[in-house]
């Protein structure tokens, strides 16, 4: 899912509006493209923030409404939530609603996980979350401040570097390839020339690759031996043609659209991910011509929890 890649501003203070785009001080959120700034007179200023959320659900936890729908607490509770306060400050109560307004815009409840990202140590980090809550209190609007606690669901426990890395191989000279159906546990052959790529995660966490195979190849798969994973697929790709697999999505894409299923015996898609280290992927299945070679490439972000 793509996320904003704008140029912070060439000066560094503090702006007279609110500023769309990446984090690029350290401190700063950014959800929808919405900077929450943690400088004492920013417009919208990051009060306080859990980004390693509460993960256990409380006694005195239970539905209650805020501003856009309900937080409930059997939502909560397979997810992690992440809890801010921001105070918005318009000189004005017009300003005010103003920038309640991009407050509440940021913060409004999505089916679909958006990424929440914050900058730490020079680093932009990213989570997945589903917005859920902006409650604002008004008591002082006429000033201009507003106060608003928001939160977020976190749909995946772990946080990950905004940056994926990409490393590439290439499968050499056509070769042997696999015969599915696959019985585990898999004995894959050795191939002269199979394509291989080392991929380092340098966090602690497993995190789920984008693996991209590119034609012209027959029978076309990837191999974690490290992890002890493998997925194959019984068909062939053109010259130029591309199988997306998003393991986080558990779905693989043939073009823009066109799903494919992995042969019996695979392992799980969304079970396929780089542990923390160093780890070895091959490319596997058969060149099908002598001189355009197939290629994978692999993106990955760091992980913790």
């Amino acid at each position: 899912m793509p996320f904003p890649a704008i140029p912070p501003p060439a000066a560094t203070e503090l702006p007279r509006a609110p500023v769309h785009g990446d984090p690029y001080l350290d401190g700063q959120m950014s959800l929808r493209g919405l900077i929450l700034d943690p400088r004492r007179g920013s417009r919208v200023r990051l009060l306080r923030a859990d980004w390693h959320g509460i993960r256990d659900m409380r006694e005195t936890d239970e539905e209650r409404a805020g501003m856009h729908g309900v937080w409930s607490g059997r939502d909560l509770l397979p997810g992690l939530q992440l809890a801010m306060t921001v105070r918005i400050y318009g000189e004005s109560a017009v300003g005010a609603q103003i920038l309640l307004r991009h407050l509440t815009t940021a913060f409004a409840p999505a089916d679909a996980p958006v990424p929440l990202l914050h900058r730490r140590d020079g680093v932009t980090l990213l989570r997945w979350v589903k917005p859920r809550l902006a409650d604002p209190d008004e008591s002082r609007i006429g000033l201009g401040l507003v106060d608003v606690t928001c939160g977020v669901l976190a749909i995946d426990p772990a946080y990950y570097t905004a940056r994926a890395s990409t490393v590439s191989a290439t499968l050499g000279a056509p070769g042997g390839g696999i015969t599915p159906p696959l019985t585990p546990p898999l004995a894959l052959p050795a191939r002269p020339g199979a394509g291989t790529v080392v991929v380092h995660n340098r966090g602690s966490w497993p995190s789920p690759p984008v693996l991209t195979i590119t034609g012209p190849i027959s029978r076309p798969g990837v191999a974690c031996d490290d992890a002890g994973w493998v997925l194959a697929y019984d068909f062939d790709l053109d010259d130029g043609q591309t199988l997306t697999i998003d393991t986080a999505a558990g779905a693989a894409t043939l073009g823009a659209s066109a799903y494919r299923s992995p042969v019996p015996g695979s392992s799980i898609t969304s079970d396929c991910t780089i542990p923390p280290g160093a780890a070895t992927l091959r490319l596997l299945g058969q060149a099908t011509h002598p001189t355009r070679r197939p290629r994978l490439d692999v993106a990955v972000r760091n992980a913790w929890i």
